[in-house]
């Protein structure tokens, strides 16, 4: 196994592991783990695992995976709107919020053949992530606002949005750079691929992020079992 494959293969599955973590620590602690929005982030990470381990599957059968990286994007924005409803969100927040959700449904609905075509489109997690950010944005000023008592970062639910936030903000730029990288032609004997740039930015980004919010959520599960 040469340098490029071996590479390949830790970037590949770090993803499904980063997932795997908070959804292993949901499962064992559920009665012990308490939260605003704690089901629609459960939802979150089962769709995310789910639809990242089929790709993933697919991959390794030789078979093309983006049209489920595709529509990934819009599978995910349903639990982070329901999410971000259920926790203290500005007026002007919650209307960008189901605005950013509707207009994640019609560009679907008006693009779906590019969706479910062979090559990938990044331009839908941008889309994403741009909807997480106005989210967050939203979520961060009420705490502003209102300053409830107690700091926010005691909070589980301000280190989902954080965590969010931070995997927002990297893939924004990731995105951006996938479409131009992807656009020039190859560099005559590189090591360094297209397909590199996606395990090393955002499957590591995302493992960061899942691995910090299991933490969190981890060291705050109740010590003894809810009724």
């Amino acid at each position: 196994m040469n340098w490029s494959i071996y590479f390949n293969k830790i970037f590949n599955y770090i993803d499904c592991i980063g997932l795997a973590i908070p959804l292993c620590i949901f499962i064992i602690y559920n009665r012990r783990i308490y939260f605003p929005g704690k089901k629609a982030i459960f939802i979150y990470y089962v769709i995310f695992f789910g639809v990242t381990v089929w790709a993933t599957y697919l991959s390794e059968k030789g078979l093309y995976n983006n049209c489920v990286y595709d529509t990934l994007p819009l599978f995910l924005s349903y639990p982070l709107f329901f999410f971000f409803r259920s926790i203290p969100q500005s007026v002007l927040g919650a209307r960008l919020s189901l605005a950013g959700l509707l207009l994640i449904n019609l560009i679907y609905l008006i693009s779906w053949e590019n969706a479910i075509d062979i090559p990938l489109n990044t331009e839908y997690y941008l889309y994403l992530a741009i909807f997480i950010l106005f989210n967050a944005a939203g979520y961060l000023l009420q705490e502003l606002r209102i300053m409830r008592e107690g700091t926010v970062f005691g909070r589980t639910e301000f280190w989902f949005v954080a965590t969010s936030f931070f995997y927002a903000s990297v893939c924004t730029l990731l995105w951006s750079l996938f479409k131009y990288v992807s656009t020039r032609p190859p560099i005559k004997g590189a090591v360094f691929e297209i397909g590199h740039l996606w395990g090393i930015c955002h499957n590591t980004t995302l493992f960061v992020s899942c691995f910090i919010f299991s933490t969190v959520v981890y060291l705050r599960k109740s010590p003894d079992y809810l009724p």
